[in-house]
């Protein structure tokens, strides 16, 4: 098996940063959403404030563990289980309409955004040629700007036409979409070595 080309790695590596910026979508989707699911819901501050915390609750007890686990089942393949985390955690909250397993909902994303997001820089690393590394890992450190920026306003314009329900779900419907591309595009260990 050959190496991917200069062409193929430079394409590979924008797409694992906009793979970042979906990531953070996700993230940043609950602050436009909290009033809709505050009145949907009868969510209270204390409430509310877990559903913005959990990301990081996660973050901070789980960022090791999904480290290590990266490492063990291959990065291409942790990035792949953590798309579809996100696809599959978004589309089920979409379903329910209890806060605990909102909750619940939010804490699965949690995971599949460190699934996602934890394995790109070294993905990157390995695809790229060493002088161009620098130039896309500063890429690479705009993404979670990026999808704040987006979704803040995006998601504030898409929720005057529907509830959160539909933002979730239009963003489970992007996020599966990336995760068909990452499928096709992002290359196997083996192609790596």
């Amino acid at each position: 098996m050959t190496k991917m080309s200069v062409k193929q790695s430079f394409y590979a590596s924008i797409f694992l940063v906009l793979t970042g910026v979906c990531a953070a979508l996700h993230i940043w989707k609950l602050p436009p959403a909290l009033p809709s699911l505050q009145s949907e819901l009868a969510i209270d501050l204390v409430e509310s404030g877990f559903l913005l915390s959990t990301v990081q609750i996660g973050g901070m007890t789980l960022g090791l563990a999904v480290g290590l686990f990266a490492e063990r089942i291959g990065l291409r393949r942790c990035i792949l289980i953590g798309l579809s985390v996100l696809t599959l955690s978004s589309a089920g909250a979409t379903l329910f309409d209890t806060k605990l397993i909102i909750l619940l909902f939010r804490a699965l994303e949690g995971c599949g955004f460190l699934m996602v997001i934890l394995p790109v820089p070294a993905l990157i690393k390995r695809i790229v040629p060493p002088e161009a590394v620098s130039r896309i890992m500063g890429f690479w450190g705009c993404y979670m700007g990026i999808g704040a920026v987006t979704i803040l306003l995006v998601g504030s314009w898409l929720l005057s036409f529907g509830s959160w329900r539909v933002l979730w779900g239009i963003l489970a419907v992007i996020t599966l979409l990336v995760l068909c591309i990452a499928f096709m595009v992002l290359p196997r260990e083996r192609y790596l070595a």
